[in-house]
C-alpha cells in the first residue's frame, strides 16, 4: 500500500505497460517489495486511482479470473460511497493528489502547458518554462484557473468559502514561498514552445486566474 500511495500520487497510471488478459486496455499492475502483485485502475473522470486487488502470488490469475467474471471494477456501491466521500473532502486533500500529479507532469514537459481538471473541481493549465538568461537556466512554473472556477455540476468542498484560490494552490504545492517570491498577476502565461524560448498570450482576467512562481526548482 505505501508503494500504490507513492508510485500512483506522482503517476496514476503507472510507468510500465497495461495489463494483458483483464478485458481492457487501461489496467495496471503493481509489483510489492515481497513478490506480490497488484493492480490499479485510473478513473479519469473521478480523478481517482483505484487499488483494484491484490495477491501475494507472482501472477496475475486472480485478476483475470475477476476480470472475467465482471468482478475487477469498482462496484455501484464503490462508486456511489466514492461520491459521497469525494464530497465531504476539503478542499486540500480533495485537489491535492491531482493538483501534484499536474505539476510533476508538467515538470517533465518543460514549455508545454498541461491541462486537467483537479480534485474533480478545479480546470487548470499548468507550465513549467525553461528560461535562459544570460546563459543562466531558470524555470517558471505558472497556473491559470479557468472561470468559473468550479466545473459544471461538481459539488463544493465544505470549506470552499473559505478558501482564497490562488493562495491555497500556491501553498498546497510549494507551502515554504513567501509572499514576495509569487508574482500574483502576471501579464501573460506560455502556451508552448518556439526555436527561441516560448510563446505567450495574454492573461484573459474575465475568463482565468494565473500566478506565477519564479525560480522554480524543475
Amino acid at each position: 500500500m505505501d508503494k500504490f500511495a507513492t508510485q500512483r500520487s506522482v503517476e496514476p497510471t503507472g510507468t510500465e505497460d497495461p495489463m494483458h488478459s483483464v478485458g481492457r486496455p487501461d489496467i495496471y499492475s503493481l509489483h510489492g517489495p515481497a513478490g506480490g502483485r497488484a493492480c490499479t485502475w485510473y478513473d479519469s473522470d473521478a480523478a481517482v486511482c483505484w487499488f483494484l486487488g491484490f495477491t501475494p502470488q507472482h501472477d496475475y490469475i486472480l485478476f483475470e479470473t475477476r476480470a472475467a467474471n465482471d468482478e475487477l471494477l469498482p462496484s455501484l456501491d464503490d462508486e456511489v460511497t466514492l461520491e459521497i466521500e469525494l464530497e465531504e473532502l476539503d478542499f486540500d486533500h480533495r485537489v491535492t493528489p491531482d493538483l501534484r500529479q499536474l505539476v510533476a507532469r508538467a515538470e517533465r514537459s518543460l514549455n508545454h502547458p498541461q491541462r486537467a481538471t483537479v480534485g474533480a473541481l478545479l480546470r487548470l493549465d499548468v507550465c513549467v518554462e525553461l528560461l535562459v538568461v544570460e546563459d543562466d537556466a531558470i524555470s517558471d512554473l505558472t497556473i491559470s484557473v479557468r472561470l468559473p472556477p468550479m466545473v459544471d455540476g461538481a459539488t463544493s468542498p465544505p470549506d470552499w468559502s473559505d478558501v482564497p484560490l490562488l493562495e491555497r494552490l500556491v501553498a498546497l504545492i510549494d507551502p515554504r514561498r513567501t509572499a514576495d517570491q509569487i508574482d500574483w498577476a502576471p501579464t501573460s502565461i506560455p502556451t508552448g514552445p518556439a526555436e527561441e524560448g516560448s510563446t505567450h498570450r495574454e492573461v484573459d482576467p474575465a475568463r482565468e486566474l494565473a500566478v506565477r512562481l519564479p525560480d522554480w526548482p524543475a
